[in-house]
């Protein structure tokens, strides 16, 4: 009887601690945040699995040692497995030949910060995470290269959990990030933007982004319900706000950027006609405010 408790005691442990192992290096995945009970939680319940199982003390003590061992050593000796557990890791695109760059960032409820390359960078792009580990995806199409990047959650994160993403600013962009219960700075100044699409999933989330007048025309699509957005545009550019629907309502206070109304259209004077201009499409009950530098 003790003998069967020990055998299905010592299974269940170990089972438990090969699927919680496996989860915590994206294997497989559980959506339950307790699962995540870490890389030592999980080392030991395994070993005291095979402590269970094996008939043999010496074979119980050599493969708990063993276990452990090589456990410690991934860790330690090995960067990119160090990396992979605690949450760190960096990522460089080369530029190559590509003309274009179409980046979607997933933030999760992680804290974003997007900024710009050197003019002379050799790199497309370069993403820095501390908290989760970055999974990156990039094909090409017709000399562009479309690329996304993705947190994946690791059990020893930490409460910092942050992203920071630069960008080659010789190559047009077109940008969308994604973000959810997080904040997010997006100082595209010194980018060539052709189209930006935020969506807030949470109206928890605070977003500033600042737009430069490296391109002629620049689109920013905004889906934010009830979030805080803060958009600063350059003195001299032209803006256009328009609804996403036709027919929709434009909320907010645009009266100091001296636009004028057109249906539900506000627009800057002589828009046409300006050299630099922004048009920003907003979804209903997306507030923003935009103020000038």
């Amino acid at each position: 009887m003790r003998s069967s408790i020990k055998l299905t005691l010592g299974t269940i442990l170990v089972v438990v601690g090969v699927l919680f192992l496996g989860s915590s290096n994206n294997f497989w995945h559980f959506s339950w945040n307790w699962l995540y009970v870490g890389l030592f939680g999980t080392t030991l319940q395994i070993i005291l699995g095979l402590w269970l199982l094996l008939p043999k003390r010496q074979w119980r003590a050599w493969v708990a040692a063993g276990v452990v061992l090589l456990v410690f050593a991934a860790i330690v000796l090995i960067p990119e497995a160090r990396a992979r557990f605690i949450g760190e890791s960096s990522i460089t695109r080369p530029a190559s030949t590509v003309s274009r760059l179409e980046l979607k960032i997933d933030t999760n409820d992680v804290d974003v910060t997007v900024g710009a390359l050197d003019t002379n960078s050799s790199s497309l792009y370069t993403a820095t995470a501390q908290g989760f580990r970055l999974n990156e995806r990039i094909t090409s199409k017709d000399d562009a290269a479309q690329a996304s990047l993705t947190m994946i959650q690791q059990p020893f994160g930490g409460a910092t959990r942050t992203l920071y993403s630069a960008i080659n600013p010789r190559v047009p962009l077109a940008l969308e990030v994604e973000i959810n219960k997080a904040s997010a700075m997006l100082d595209l100044r010194k980018l060539t933007l052709e189209r930006l699409i935020l969506d807030c999933d949470n109206d928890n989330t605070d977003t500033t982004i600042m737009l430069g007048e490296r391109n002629a025309t620049q689109r920013v699509e905004m889906d934010c319900d009830n979030a805080a957005v803060n958009v600063r545009i350059p003195q001299g550019v032209a803006l256009q706000l328009l609804p996403a629907e036709a027919g929709e309502p434009l909320n907010g206070d645009y009266a100091s950027l001296g636009l004028e109304r057109k249906g539900n259209t506000l627009t800057s004077p002589g828009f046409d006609a300006t050299a630099q201009r922004i048009v920003i499409v907003l979804e209903d009950d997306t507030d923003i405010v935009v103020t000038r530098y």
